[in-house]
């Protein structure tokens, strides 16, 4: 395979350069916060020079992955490289790290923990775990999750659901998926619903069951003693309900929610 002449480093990206829509389609990002990365990141990734070229940009390669979750095997076609050489680039962990970025995807990641507002777009991140580490204890033990659990973050006072002011007030809260714990700051789907919009790795949106109405199996006795003394776990449980039974009022529904049930 003639990698120069054909390969997507050599061809496509070059004509993607001149439409910035379709560039921002193929990486996620524009023409110039592609070239400030790679200005920043490029000389870490780059291998150094000696009998030959370099194979492409170590950064295009990876941002591409992130952008598409194309194969392995997809990207080498594309790049014109060997798949074992895509795999090493991708997956190779830290130096001397050893299994500790490891995950149960048997390949090494660092993890980028993130809060996106209603249109999807980053207001907080995290970045540098270790990709063994679960999802919920990343939180837990970041800037981010600490914040929240003292309250040192400058949120908006709560307020009520209905529009015209009525009812009980209600904190602004995240809505994560199974992987953390409920809080009074951080709401998760009843039991087995499975129910967020999730973010696919090219950034397309699967439509979540979070609106869909539960059945009465997933409402749980929250006055009862079989949640013990964890009054904090009672108060996050009592918030779901009044957040679930808003979202199935006439009010607080949308149209095509109910397409999802």
């Amino acid at each position: 395979m003639n990698r120069e002449s054909q390969g997507d480093w050599n061809n496509l990206v070059v004509e993607l350069r001149l439409d910035s829509n379709r560039f921002h389609n193929y990486f996620r990002m524009s023409v110039e916060l592609f070239d400030k990365l790679v200005c920043i990141v490029g000389p870490s990734l780059q291998k150094i020079e000696h009998y030959r070229k370099d194979i492409i940009p170590v950064g295009a390669l990876t941002l591409r992955f992130l952008a598409s979750g194309d194969s392995h095997m997809s990207l080498s076609y594309s790049y014109r490289i060997g798949k074992a050489t895509v795999s090493l680039i991708i997956t190779k962990g830290p130096p001397n790290s050893g299994s500790e970025f490891f995950n149960y995807k048997h390949s090494h990641s660092i993890v980028l923990m993130a809060i996106v507002d209603h249109s999807y777009r980053f207001i907080m991140v995290d970045i540098g775990a270790s990709g063994r580490q679960s999802d919920g204890g990343v939180f837990k033990t970041s800037n981010i999750g600490n914040g929240f659990e003292n309250k040192l973050f400058n949120l908006p006072t709560a307020k009520p659901l209905c529009e015209d002011g009525q009812g009980y007030a209600v904190p602004y809260v995240l809505v994560g998926d199974e992987a953390f714990q409920l809080t009074e700051y951080l709401l998760r789907p009843y039991p087995g619903r499975g129910g967020l919009d999730i973010v696919k790795k090219n950034g397309s949106l699967i439509g979540g069951e979070w609106r869909n109405e539960p059945d009465p199996i997933y409402f749980r006795n929250i006055n009862g003693a079989s949640l013990g003394s964890n009054r904090s776990f009672l108060r996050a449980a009592e918030l779901r309900e009044t957040f679930a039974n808003y979202f199935v009022s006439d009010e607080g529904s949308i149209n095509w929610q109910w397409d999802n049930i």
